[in-house]
Protein backbone atom coordinates (compact mmCIF):
# COMPACT_ATOMS: atom_id res chain seq x y z
CA UNK A 1 0.00 0.00 0.00
CA UNK A 2 1.16 3.44 -0.64
CA UNK A 3 0.17 6.85 1.10
CA UNK A 4 -0.06 10.08 -0.05
CA UNK A 5 -0.47 12.87 2.33
CA UNK A 6 -0.70 17.30 1.17
CA UNK A 7 -1.10 19.79 3.80
CA UNK A 8 -0.11 23.20 4.34
CA UNK A 9 0.07 25.23 7.80
CA UNK A 10 -3.37 24.91 8.35
CA UNK A 11 -4.74 21.34 6.85
CA UNK A 12 -4.51 18.55 4.49
CA UNK A 13 -5.98 15.64 2.10
CA UNK A 14 -5.46 11.69 2.06
CA UNK A 15 -5.45 8.91 0.13
CA UNK A 16 -4.33 5.90 -1.73
CA UNK A 17 -3.71 2.62 0.84
CA UNK A 18 -1.90 0.93 -1.66
CA UNK A 19 -1.81 5.05 -1.65
CA UNK A 20 -3.04 7.07 0.96
CA UNK A 21 -3.68 11.52 -0.16
CA UNK A 22 -4.03 13.66 2.51
CA UNK A 23 -4.85 17.22 1.11
CA UNK A 24 -4.92 20.68 3.39
CA UNK A 25 -7.02 23.48 2.96
CA UNK A 26 -8.61 25.84 5.40
CA UNK A 27 -7.70 28.76 7.84
CA UNK A 28 -10.38 29.53 10.22
CA UNK A 29 -11.68 31.89 8.34
CA UNK A 30 -14.04 32.36 5.42
CA UNK A 31 -11.30 34.20 3.17
CA UNK A 32 -7.87 33.15 3.58
CA UNK A 33 -5.07 35.93 4.07
CA UNK A 34 -3.25 34.31 1.23
CA UNK A 35 -1.47 37.04 -1.37
CA UNK A 36 0.57 36.72 -4.36
CA UNK A 37 1.37 40.19 -4.81
CA UNK A 38 4.28 40.48 -2.22
CA UNK A 39 5.46 36.76 -1.96
CA UNK A 40 5.40 33.41 -3.89
CA UNK A 41 1.93 33.02 -2.04
CA UNK A 42 1.53 29.80 0.40
CA UNK A 43 2.69 25.90 -0.13
CA UNK A 44 0.80 22.49 0.66
CA UNK A 45 3.11 19.82 1.50
CA UNK A 46 2.61 16.53 -0.51
CA UNK A 47 3.60 13.11 1.74
CA UNK A 48 2.96 10.03 -0.17
CA UNK A 49 4.07 6.83 1.39
CA UNK A 50 4.66 3.20 0.28
CA UNK A 51 2.85 0.84 2.50
CA UNK A 52 2.94 -2.23 0.29
CA UNK A 53 5.35 -4.81 1.02
CA UNK A 54 5.34 -5.92 -3.09
CA UNK A 55 6.01 -3.11 -5.60
CA UNK A 56 7.38 0.59 -6.00
CA UNK A 57 5.07 3.07 -6.92
CA UNK A 58 5.40 5.86 -9.70
CA UNK A 59 3.43 9.13 -9.20
CA UNK A 60 3.59 11.38 -11.78
CA UNK A 61 1.89 14.66 -10.56
CA UNK A 62 0.31 17.09 -13.48
CA UNK A 63 -0.93 20.59 -12.94
CA UNK A 64 -4.39 21.88 -15.00
CA UNK A 65 -4.73 22.40 -18.76
CA UNK A 66 -4.36 25.32 -21.12
CA UNK A 67 -7.15 27.78 -20.45
CA UNK A 68 -7.38 31.40 -21.17
CA UNK A 69 -8.27 32.67 -17.75
CA UNK A 70 -6.62 31.11 -14.72
CA UNK A 71 -8.91 32.29 -11.64
CA UNK A 72 -6.69 30.82 -9.34
CA UNK A 73 -3.93 32.95 -10.01
CA UNK A 74 -6.47 36.11 -10.34
CA UNK A 75 -7.71 35.29 -7.05
CA UNK A 76 -4.21 35.42 -5.23
CA UNK A 77 -3.15 38.39 -7.48
CA UNK A 78 -6.04 40.29 -5.55
CA UNK A 79 -7.20 41.40 -9.45
CA UNK A 80 -9.76 43.75 -8.77
CA UNK A 81 -13.07 43.77 -10.05
CA UNK A 82 -12.84 46.96 -12.20
CA UNK A 83 -9.61 45.16 -14.15
CA UNK A 84 -11.87 42.20 -15.11
CA UNK A 85 -15.11 43.56 -15.74
CA UNK A 86 -16.08 44.14 -18.46
CA UNK A 87 -12.72 43.26 -20.03
CA UNK A 88 -10.20 41.41 -18.20
CA UNK A 89 -6.77 43.13 -18.47
CA UNK A 90 -5.29 40.48 -16.28
CA UNK A 91 -6.30 36.90 -17.75
CA UNK A 92 -3.24 35.15 -16.77
CA UNK A 93 -3.75 32.27 -19.27
CA UNK A 94 -2.37 28.73 -18.87
CA UNK A 95 -0.68 27.64 -21.47
CA UNK A 96 -0.24 23.94 -21.06
CA UNK A 97 -0.77 21.51 -18.97
CA UNK A 98 2.70 20.14 -16.90
CA UNK A 99 3.71 17.31 -15.62
CA UNK A 100 5.73 15.94 -12.81
CA UNK A 101 7.68 12.83 -12.03
CA UNK A 102 8.45 11.83 -8.68
CA UNK A 103 11.72 9.65 -8.17
CA UNK A 104 11.99 8.78 -11.92
CA UNK A 105 13.23 8.50 -14.63
CA UNK A 106 16.87 8.83 -14.41
CA UNK A 107 19.64 6.30 -13.87
CA UNK A 108 19.09 5.18 -10.10
CA UNK A 109 15.50 6.54 -9.36
CA UNK A 110 12.99 3.57 -9.27
CA UNK A 111 9.83 5.14 -7.75
CA UNK A 112 9.28 5.35 -3.72
CA UNK A 113 10.03 1.30 -2.88
CA UNK A 114 8.04 -0.46 -0.18
CA UNK A 115 8.22 1.39 3.05
CA UNK A 116 9.33 4.55 1.60
CA UNK A 117 8.13 7.81 1.36
CA UNK A 118 9.02 11.29 0.13
CA UNK A 119 7.53 14.92 1.46
CA UNK A 120 6.80 17.14 -1.75
CA UNK A 121 6.62 21.02 -1.10
CA UNK A 122 3.62 22.15 -3.65
CA UNK A 123 3.33 25.90 -4.18
CA UNK A 124 0.57 27.72 -5.16
CA UNK A 125 2.62 28.37 -8.38
CA UNK A 126 5.63 28.20 -9.98
CA UNK A 127 7.18 31.67 -12.49
CA UNK A 128 9.05 30.45 -15.30
CA UNK A 129 10.00 33.69 -16.34
CA UNK A 130 11.45 36.36 -14.34
CA UNK A 131 8.73 38.73 -14.30
CA UNK A 132 4.95 37.47 -15.18
CA UNK A 133 3.04 39.24 -17.73
CA UNK A 134 -0.01 38.61 -17.01
CA UNK A 135 -1.53 38.33 -20.80
CA UNK A 136 1.50 36.28 -21.95
CA UNK A 137 1.91 32.56 -22.89
CA UNK A 138 3.79 30.22 -20.61
CA UNK A 139 4.65 32.48 -17.63
CA UNK A 140 4.00 29.89 -14.74
CA UNK A 141 3.02 26.91 -13.53
CA UNK A 142 -0.43 26.44 -11.25
CA UNK A 143 0.27 23.72 -9.19
CA UNK A 144 -3.12 24.30 -7.35
CA UNK A 145 -6.22 24.16 -9.68
CA UNK A 146 -7.10 21.53 -11.27
CA UNK A 147 -3.91 19.26 -10.44
CA UNK A 148 -4.01 15.08 -9.76
CA UNK A 149 -1.46 12.39 -10.36
CA UNK A 150 -1.70 9.27 -12.06
CA UNK A 151 0.48 6.22 -10.03
CA UNK A 152 1.41 3.48 -11.57
CA UNK A 153 2.94 0.38 -9.62
CA UNK A 154 5.72 -2.02 -11.03
CA UNK A 155 6.87 -5.26 -8.75
CA UNK A 156 9.79 -4.42 -6.14
CA UNK A 157 12.48 -6.87 -7.72
CA UNK A 158 12.33 -4.82 -11.12
CA UNK A 159 14.89 -2.10 -11.01
CA UNK A 160 13.54 0.05 -13.67
CA UNK A 161 9.94 1.46 -13.92
CA UNK A 162 6.95 -0.19 -16.03
CA UNK A 163 7.53 0.19 -19.64
CA UNK A 164 4.42 2.48 -19.84
CA UNK A 165 5.54 5.14 -17.81
CA UNK A 166 9.48 4.93 -18.89
CA UNK A 167 7.81 5.25 -22.31
CA UNK A 168 6.17 8.66 -21.61
CA UNK A 169 9.61 9.69 -19.79
CA UNK A 170 11.64 8.79 -23.38
CA UNK A 171 8.94 11.05 -24.87
CA UNK A 172 9.21 13.81 -23.03
CA UNK A 173 12.73 14.05 -22.91
CA UNK A 174 13.47 13.38 -26.29
CA UNK A 175 11.24 15.86 -27.69
CA UNK A 176 12.53 18.34 -25.16
CA UNK A 177 9.59 19.35 -23.10
CA UNK A 178 11.64 19.58 -19.82
CA UNK A 179 10.97 23.00 -17.98
CA UNK A 180 12.71 24.62 -15.64
CA UNK A 181 11.05 27.35 -12.91
CA UNK A 182 12.31 30.49 -12.77
CA UNK A 183 11.80 30.48 -9.09
CA UNK A 184 9.64 28.70 -6.37
CA UNK A 185 9.56 25.50 -7.57
CA UNK A 186 8.07 22.32 -6.08
CA UNK A 187 10.93 20.62 -3.62
CA UNK A 188 11.42 17.41 -2.33
CA UNK A 189 13.05 16.53 1.08
CA UNK A 190 14.31 13.59 0.72
CA UNK A 191 17.89 13.31 -0.31
CA UNK A 192 16.83 9.95 -2.25
CA UNK A 193 13.78 12.11 -4.34
CA UNK A 194 14.35 13.74 -7.18
CA UNK A 195 11.37 15.55 -9.30
CA UNK A 196 11.36 16.42 -12.78
CA UNK A 197 9.12 18.87 -14.63
CA UNK A 198 7.81 19.18 -18.46
CA UNK A 199 5.25 20.52 -20.53
CA UNK A 200 2.63 18.05 -21.14
CA UNK A 201 0.47 18.45 -24.43
CA UNK A 202 -1.31 15.62 -23.61
CA UNK A 203 -2.76 14.05 -20.36
CA UNK A 204 -2.19 10.56 -19.59
CA UNK A 205 -4.69 8.24 -21.07
CA UNK A 206 -7.32 6.42 -18.73
CA UNK A 207 -6.90 3.06 -20.43
CA UNK A 208 -3.03 3.02 -18.59
CA UNK A 209 -2.18 0.77 -15.98
CA UNK A 210 -2.12 3.75 -13.92
CA UNK A 211 -4.72 4.93 -10.30
CA UNK A 212 -5.92 8.72 -10.89
CA UNK A 213 -6.61 11.15 -8.05
CA UNK A 214 -7.63 14.58 -8.99
CA UNK A 215 -8.09 17.59 -6.75
CA UNK A 216 -8.77 21.13 -6.46
CA UNK A 217 -6.58 23.53 -3.71
CA UNK A 218 -9.27 26.08 -2.52
CA UNK A 219 -12.11 27.85 -4.05
CA UNK A 220 -12.40 31.44 -5.28
CA UNK A 221 -16.04 32.52 -5.63
CA UNK A 222 -16.81 35.71 -7.55
CA UNK A 223 -17.38 38.88 -4.55
CA UNK A 224 -20.63 39.79 -6.19
CA UNK A 225 -20.66 42.95 -3.13
CA UNK A 226 -16.99 43.77 -3.83
CA UNK A 227 -16.43 47.63 -5.20
CA UNK A 228 -14.57 48.21 -8.37
CA UNK A 229 -11.04 48.53 -7.03
CA UNK A 230 -11.52 45.46 -4.39
CA UNK A 231 -10.57 41.68 -5.70
CA UNK A 232 -12.84 40.11 -7.78
CA UNK A 233 -12.29 36.95 -6.37
CA UNK A 234 -12.26 35.80 -2.37
CA UNK A 235 -10.58 32.60 -1.28
CA UNK A 236 -12.43 30.05 0.53
CA UNK A 237 -9.23 28.05 2.37
CA UNK A 238 -11.15 25.00 3.25
CA UNK A 239 -13.23 23.79 0.17
CA UNK A 240 -11.36 21.80 -1.20
CA UNK A 241 -11.96 19.19 -3.84
CA UNK A 242 -10.62 15.80 -4.67
CA UNK A 243 -11.85 12.37 -5.90
CA UNK A 244 -10.94 8.68 -7.14
CA UNK A 245 -11.28 8.78 -10.65
CA UNK A 246 -13.22 5.27 -10.36
CA UNK A 247 -15.14 6.06 -13.49
CA UNK A 248 -12.04 6.68 -15.39
CA UNK A 249 -10.09 3.98 -14.64
CA UNK A 250 -9.69 1.49 -11.45
CA UNK A 251 -6.01 0.69 -11.25
CA UNK A 252 -5.01 0.84 -7.45
CA UNK A 253 -6.99 0.84 -4.07
CA UNK A 254 -7.25 4.11 -2.61
CA UNK A 255 -8.45 6.39 0.10
CA UNK A 256 -8.44 10.10 0.27
CA UNK A 257 -9.43 12.09 4.04
CA UNK A 258 -8.87 15.51 4.70
CA UNK A 259 -6.74 16.04 8.20
CA UNK A 260 -6.14 19.64 9.37
CA UNK A 261 -8.90 20.42 7.78
CA UNK A 262 -11.08 23.58 9.78
CA UNK A 263 -14.14 21.80 8.51
CA UNK A 264 -12.89 18.38 10.56
CA UNK A 265 -15.25 17.80 13.70
CA UNK A 266 -18.05 20.24 12.64
CA UNK A 267 -21.37 19.19 10.49
CA UNK A 268 -19.62 20.11 7.14
CA UNK A 269 -16.69 17.97 7.04
CA UNK A 270 -15.50 16.95 4.16
CA UNK A 271 -15.81 13.34 3.53
CA UNK A 272 -13.13 9.92 3.93
CA UNK A 273 -13.94 7.74 0.23
CA UNK A 274 -11.80 4.94 -0.82
CA UNK A 275 -10.60 1.25 -0.34
CA UNK A 276 -7.80 0.35 2.13
CA UNK A 277 -7.26 -3.05 -0.12
CA UNK A 278 -3.62 -4.18 -0.90
CA UNK A 279 -1.98 -3.49 -4.49
CA UNK A 280 -2.10 -7.37 -4.80
CA UNK A 281 -5.84 -7.57 -4.30
CA UNK A 282 -6.49 -5.16 -7.57
CA UNK A 283 -3.69 -6.65 -9.82
CA UNK A 284 -2.40 -10.32 -10.02
CA UNK A 285 1.53 -9.77 -9.28
CA UNK A 286 2.40 -12.53 -11.90
CA UNK A 287 1.07 -10.48 -15.05
CA UNK A 288 0.13 -6.69 -14.23
CA UNK A 289 -3.43 -7.50 -14.95
CA UNK A 290 -6.60 -6.59 -13.08
CA UNK A 291 -7.99 -9.40 -10.63
CA UNK A 292 -11.89 -10.18 -11.69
Amino acid sequence: MHIFRLHNNATALAGLLALLFLIAGGTGSAVAQIDCTSGPGPNQTIVIYNNSTDYNIYPIMFAGAASGTDEWMQACFKIPVNQIKPVDNFPHPRASQYRLYVNCCKTGEDGIPPGGSVTITLPFYSPLVSKIDPKGNAQFIDWWQGGGINIFAGPKTSTTAPAIVQNHWNDDTSNSRGVTPFSNPPTCGSKDCALHFFVAPNSIANWEPQQLVEYSLGAQPANAKAGPKDPFFLWVPDNVDYDLSNVNFAYLPAAIEPFGNTLNGTCCAIGWIGSTAAIGDFIDPKNGALHN
